[in-house]
């Protein structure tokens, strides 16, 4: 496999069947990467916003990433707004090239994976019996210009 870069910008998620957005802010020369994952979009009472970072394996193309859980809700009343790093997520997933070909929108690349949750029963957080999801991505997002 030849060296491959992580496109950077947004990126169309469905995680765990919840959309969103995967914004790939920075990868350094070492493959560390820095971002923000955001979900809820167009809902203002439940839109969140939470930062990542991980790395960018440029010669596997592979993505591991730690989703912080200090989310910022744009609803400051919201009941999840002061939860801590127990509902933190571990993603890892793999990059292929998508198709130039495709009826619209045609997709340059696309991500998959799973994602590990620990604590919390509501949203995606983890149990002792389900503690894995799922996850894909798709680069460039549909709303990117």
């Amino acid at each position: 496999m030849s060296s491959e870069p992580l496109p950077k910008g947004i990126w169309d998620i469905v995680s765990d069947g919840h959309r969103g957005e995967l914004n790939i802010l920075s990868v350094d020369p070492n493959g560390l990467l820095t971002g923000t994952l955001r979900f809820g979009i167009g809902d203002p009472k439940n839109e969140y916003i939470g930062n990542i970072f991980g790395f960018w394996d440029d010669i596997g193309w592979k993505i591991t990433f730690l989703r912080e859980h200090q989310v910022t809700f744009k609803d400051p009343n919201h009941p999840n707004a002061n939860e801590g790093h127990h509902r933190d997520q571990v993603y890892t997933g793999y990059m292929w090239k998508g198709t130039t070909t495709a009826p619209p929108p045609p997709y340059l690349a696309c991500l998959a994976g799973s994602f590990v949750a620990f604590g919390g029963s509501s949203g995606t957080g983890g149990t002792a019996h389900r503690s894995v999801f799922g996850w894909v991505a798709t680069y460039p997002s549909s709303t990117q210009k």
